[in-house]
């Protein structure tokens, strides 16, 4: 498994090539950053969590490497302007309604006994 050095700046949705404080991540973690970000666009644009992904075949090449760091970044940073610019216009909620989310989670545990 390869390894990429990147850092993680707080605040920022994906690692920036940076030379302090580096961490080490394999590819699986890009992998999952990239799946991940894409769900997360999705989730802001349609307001829907597509589980199975009609971009497995590209996000398995990502986990097996064949990506640079600089194509790697090249197809992330876009994502995050993206998903900053959906989040303006979103249809989703700006926070939490955890009283709907509670229940809704007492209603299924009832269903569930």
């Amino acid at each position: 498994m390869r390894i990429a050095y990147v850092h993680v700046p707080s605040g920022e949705a994906f690692p920036q090539k940076r030379t302090e404080m580096n961490r080490h991540i394999t590819t699986k973690h890009a992998m999952d950053l990239v799946r991940l970000m894409r769900m997360g666009l999705e989730i802001l644009q349609t307001g829907e969590l597509h589980v199975r992904r009609p971009d497995a075949e590209e996000l398995n090449a990502i986990r097996d490497g064949v990506l640079t760091y600089d194509e790697l970044m090249e197809t992330a940073m876009p994502l995050q302007s993206k998903m900053e610019a959906a989040a303006g216009s979103s249809r989703l909620l700006p926070d939490v309604d955890y009283g709907r989310v509670d229940r809704l989670e007492f209603g299924l545990v009832g269903e569930v006994r």
